[in-house]
């Protein structure tokens, strides 16, 4: 039996564990700072990962049937080029809407910036109504971006998720969306 087990598990490699940094948490004058230096529909997808402590991938999976007058749903992700389950089942969740209605002029703007209003169809897409490719985003926007604010080099989007958990944090985020 143990030639049997050894033989069946021959060849299979198993993935590296990578070493994980943690992320760079800004301060909340340096996320509008970015936030204003972004480009839509940029602007609006980094907002709501601020606004809403969304992640990325829940973000760019959102759809207008999950969107509500109080609240978004959150029931998917978009990660590796696949739609998948929430990250974890705590990340099947309903988020408010803040109370300074920020998120909910951030959709408001999509929504009028859309061409693809379907209730299955995503907030944030592509020129072709794919969803937006997060390492383009984080490559071509974001961290040039960062790069030219002078903020460190290794923010990405865990740095602007994180900002509505730390601790009395409020991120007066009021973007000009539109």
């Amino acid at each position: 039996m143990g030639d049997c087990a050894r033989e069946s598990c021959s060849g299979v490699r198993l993935p590296r564990k990578k070493a994980r940094k943690p992320p760079v948490l800004l301060a909340k004058q340096d996320i509008r700072r970015a936030i204003d230096a972004l480009p839509e529909p940029n602007k609006s997808i980094v907002t709501s990962t601020v606004i809403g402590s969304l992640r990325i991938g829940e973000v760019t999976a959102l759809r207008w049937e999950r969107i509500h007058p109080d609240r978004v749903e959150i029931v998917e992700r978009f990660y590796e080029g696949e739609f998948d389950d929430t990250k974890t089942d705590a990340g099947r969740r309903s988020i408010p809407l803040d109370s300074h209605g920020i998120l909910g002029a951030v959709l408001d703007a999509a929504w009028r910036r859309s061409q693809y209003r379907k209730p299955d169809d995503l907030i944030f897409t592509n020129a072709k109504g794919s969803p937006v490719n997060r390492p383009n985003l984080l490559r071509r926007h974001l961290k040039p971006t960062v790069k030219k604010l002078a903020l460190p080099s290794t923010v990405d989007f865990r740095s602007t998720t994180r900002c509505m958990e730390k601790s009395n944090c409020e991120c007066e985020v009021h973007p000009n969306v539109g």
